[in-house]
C-alpha cells in the first residue's frame, strides 16, 4: 500500500480492477484460479506472454511442467474484497470516489469483478 501511495501523485487517482473475493479455500477462489489457469494455457489477457502459454508444440509436449507452473502461479494469487481494498487504501491516505460492480443490472458476474476509483488526499508541499 505504501508503494501505491509513493507512485500516485498528490490528488492523483488509482483505479482498481479486482475480483470481490477473499483468498481462502472456497468455490469462488477455486473458480477464479481455474479461469486464470485456462487464460494461461490459451495465452490471453494478462497471460499473453506468460511462460505457461501453450502456443508452440514444445510447450504442449511438456504439459506436466506447464501444469506445475499454473498450479504454482495460482498459489501466489492474493484476492481482496472490495471492502478490504477500501480499508487498506484508506490507511495510507486514499479515499474512495466510486465503485462499479458488474451484475447490478441483473447480468451475470461469476468472477465477481469490480472497478473502484480512489483519489490520494492532497498533501501540503
Amino acid at each position: 500500500m505504501a508503494e501505491l501511495k509513493r507512485i500516485v501523485r498528490s490528488n492523483g487517482y488509482l483505479i482498481i480492477r479486482e475480483h470481490d473475493s477473499k483468498t481462502e479455500f472456497s468455490y469462488s477462489t477455486k473458480y477464479l484460479n481455474f479461469v486464470h489457469g485456462i487464460m494461461m494455457i490459451a495465452g490471453v489477457g494478462e497471460f499473453a506472454n506468460h511462460r505457461a502459454n501453450l502456443s508452440n508444440q514444445n510447450q504442449i509436449n511438456n504439459w506436466s511442467r506447464t501444469k506445475s507452473s499454473i498450479i504454482d502461479y495460482t498459489k501466489t494469487i492474493c484476492y481482496r474484497t472490495c471492502k478490504e481494498w477500501q480499508q487498506q487504501l484508506e490507511t495510507v491516505g486514499f479515499y474512495l470516489c466510486a465503485t462499479l460492480h458488474y451484475g447490478v443490472d441483473g447480468s451475470s458476474n461469476p468472477q465477481n469483478l469490480f472497478y473502484a476509483i480512489y483519489q490520494l488526499k492532497k498533501t501540503d508541499n
